[in-house]
């Protein structure tokens, strides 16, 4: 038993030490063995001053030292008293010691404990002020947010309102402009289908060009309304031996000028193929620009220099063929003859076929030159040298219109019309900026 509490002992388990060891003890006080009992008073003694129970321990000490001073001489006997005595003093004065430390740190440990409620308390304090500035600050703000978001509600309302009513005018505009959209294009494609036909009428009065190929072998006509229809006109008609020939471009282009141009056809014909039907001797070209002028006063009412002033500019001429002379008037639009390689130009009066309300009076000017067989005669309107286009976005020009004539007059009257065509195409194409035909065009060649 004592043994099993000693182990016990060893390995800290105490209260089966002290029971085993007790156990052992009665064991031992019951057979008498003295020195046994003195080891366990001993152990014991050890076990309860482990386990803090020093009266205890103190008192299975006496005990065992009982014991042993019966066991013992006289002297060890007084030392063991003196030893008992001194641990008996120093246990107490160790244990006020630890009851004073015990003390101390129950102290301090309050303090310790009182500051750091005070400091939570402080933070709690801070932070409960700093949360209910921020949900103050929140409400604030939200209100402030409800009312901008409520005028904005309004706001959005009220253009909602707008938008439904401007969505239904426009609804109602759209059907308008649909409306007169379908009937524009009626319009429109009535309008074109007029001026359509008025071009097979206008085309129908030109001077057919099987009619100029009995006259001449070598000609080409470059004729480029710009519009459907044309204010430049060319016509010709034989009285006698002589060969009326004429190039007009006349006040506007498209459907007005067409007019013009059907009124100039018109003259003509009453001039040259009534009037000199039987005279034809007696006619020459500046007579017929001034009994032109003449009809076109009379017919539009012109006489003031407020009035309309609507005419043409043409260049007209007489050819001869039996005493090779060509006969030429001009307004406004001058004549070239190129003979061997050189341009003769034949200048024409400064003013048009109509009023003139400086030069009203004055007549036109006859020009008559003896031609020669493989001279070539150019008649044409202002349309092509006045067109914009190239690289600079610059006018043909006068000077260059003759360039072109001048290099290119030794070809076929076809092939000088093809690059005639194909300059001015390429002229336009080539412009820096988005145009397109500005006049129409009217150029007329014929080799003589």
């Amino acid at each position: 038993m004592a043994k099993l509490g000693s182990y016990f002992y060893q390995i800290k388990d105490y209260q089966k030490a002290e029971d085993y060891l007790s156990e052992a003890l009665e064991l031992s006080q019951s057979i008498g063995s003295s020195q046994v009992s003195q080891e366990i008073y001993a152990d014991l003694s050890n076990l309860y001053y482990k386990t803090g129970r020093y009266k205890d321990a103190f008192d299975f000490m006496y005990e065992h030292h009982e014991i042993k001073d019966s066991l013992m001489n006289e002297s060890k006997t007084k030392e063991l008293t003196q030893i008992t005595m001194q641990y008996e003093f120093d246990k107490k004065q160790e244990l006020q010691e630890l009851e004073q430390q015990k003390k101390d740190a129950i102290k301090e440990a309050q303090i310790k404990r009182q500051k750091l409620l005070t400091f939570f308390f402080l933070l709690g304090f801070v932070l409960m002020l700093f949360v209910a500035f921020l949900i103050f600050r929140s409400y604030k703000q939200k209100q402030k947010t409800n009312i901008i978001l409520k005028d904005k509600n309004e706001q959005i309302s009220l253009k909602n309102t707008q938008l439904n009513q401007q969505n239904e005018e426009i609804e109602a505009q759209r059907d308008e402009i649909e409306r007169q959209k379908e009937f524009v294009e009626r319009q429109n494609k009535e309008i074109t289908s007029s001026i359509n036909y008025a071009q097979r009428i206008q085309r129908a009065l030109l001077t057919p060009l099987a009619y100029l190929q009995e006259n001449f072998n070598n000609f080409f006509v470059l004729y480029k309304p710009r519009n459907i229809v044309s204010g430049d006109f060319y016509w010709a008609s034989k009285v006698g031996e002589k060969l009326v020939i004429t190039a007009a471009d006349c006040t506007g282009h498209g459907v007005p000028g067409a007019f013009m141009s059907m009124l100039g056809v018109s003259f003509l014909n009453q001039i040259v193929n009534i009037e000199y039907s039987y005279k034809p001797e007696k006619m020459n070209a500046a007579d017929i620009l001034n009994k032109m002028r003449k009809m076109i006063i009379e017919t539009l009412g012109h006489g003031s220099e407020d009035g309309p002033q609507e005419g043409m500019d043409m260049s007209l001429a007489i050819i001869d063929f039996e005493s090779k002379n060509i006969n030429i008037a001009a307004a406004y639009n001058s004549v070239y003859i190129i003979r061997n390689n050189e341009i003769i130009t034949i200048p024409a009066d400064r003013m048009p076929v109509g009023y003139h309300f400086v030069k009203i009076n004055e007549d036109f000017t006859n020009k008559y030159f003896d031609f020669q067989k493989k001279d070539k005669v150019y008649m044409f309107t202002d349309g092509y040298q006045d067109q914009f286009g190239g690289d600079d976005h610059k006018k043909i020009s006068p000077i260059k219109f003759r360039e072109i004539i001048l290099e290119n007059n030794n070809l076929p009257m076809s092939e000088q019309m093809k690059v005639l065509d194909n300059f001015f195409i390429n002229w336009i194409k080539n412009s820096p900026r988005d145009i397109k035909q500005i006049d129409d065009i009217l150029v007329l060649g014929y080799e003589l």
